[in-house]
């Protein structure tokens, strides 16, 4: 009821906000005193605004507090605006669901995902690296070896050269 302040609660909206079923006389002043102040001008501007534009109603999340507890949930709300003829809103109806949990599960996977891409920086890392000392070990094997294979190369020439009149067929093939 937006003209009297008055909000109708199921006994859920009510175990959401941490209270039992009636506990206290439901009302917008009360509702938004329970959103968390970093999110209490933003809820009240999205509520006001969408019946001074006369808009069909404004869906949201956003923290409340818990008043006994003070315990912090995470809520998504929805919220339409039903008009008379003359275009005044006589009537809002919403819901209010507690999404606590799966913003959690949603953190923790975020936070995992970070974790995951960390873990792929530092094994392309480590990777990059090991390929660097491969690249230079085998820069250092083809060098060390190519004077010897030169050389092996060297006298295989000067015994074909030199030497194939007293090699046999054996002899010229090794």
């Amino acid at each position: 009821d937006p003209v009297g302040d008055n909000l109708y609660w199921s006994d859920e909206v009510y175990r959401i906000f941490g209270l039992e079923p009636q506990q206290i006389d439901a009302s917008y002043t009360y509702f938004l005193s329970r959103v968390h102040p970093d999110d209490r001008s933003v809820v009240d501007q999205l509520y006001r605004s969408s019946i001074k534009n006369s808009e069909s109603g404004y869906e949201t999340e956003h923290h409340i507090i818990r008043e006994k507890t003070g315990e912090i949930r995470y809520v998504h709300e929805k919220c339409v605006h039903q008009y008379d003829e003359a275009g005044r809103v006589y009537r809002s109806v919403g819901m209010v669901q507690d999404i606590t949990e799966a913003k959690l599960y949603e953190a923790q996977i975020h936070k995992f995902n970070e974790e995951l891409e960390q873990r792929v920086l530092d094994r392309t890392a480590q990777l990059e690296a090991a390929n660097r000392e491969l690249e230079a070990f085998s820069y250092s094997v083809s060098h060390d070896l190519r004077t010897p294979l030169r050389a092996l190369n060297g006298f295989a020439n000067i015994l074909i050269e030199d030497y194939t009149t007293v090699l046999d067929h054996e002899g010229k093939r090794m």
